[in-house]
């Protein structure tokens, strides 16, 4: 049960990171909800991990694929 919950809350991620590249979608209200359920996991890493610069206009959040990652590590060891 854990797992799903955790699987679920990844998918989100993986769902959040893709919609933050479409402009036109940043003023949504749902996307206000959707970035609010992601932050929940993301905000401490956040404060560790800062995003990657490519360019000066383009920032890249390696966030969510350290949270990814370190579930699958967990799951992987439990």
């Amino acid at each position: 049960m854990i797992r799903m919950l955790i699987n679920v809350y990844c998918v989100l991620l993986v769902v959040d990171a893709i919609i933050a590249y479409v402009p036109s979608w940043k003023d949504m209200p749902w996307r206000h909800y959707l970035k609010t359920a992601s932050d929940w996991g993301l905000k401490p890493i956040r404060k560790h991990l800062r995003p990657w610069a490519i360019s000066d206009s383009l920032n890249i959040d390696l966030s969510p694929l350290a949270f990814f990652a370190f579930t699958r590590i967990v799951f992987w060891l439990w």
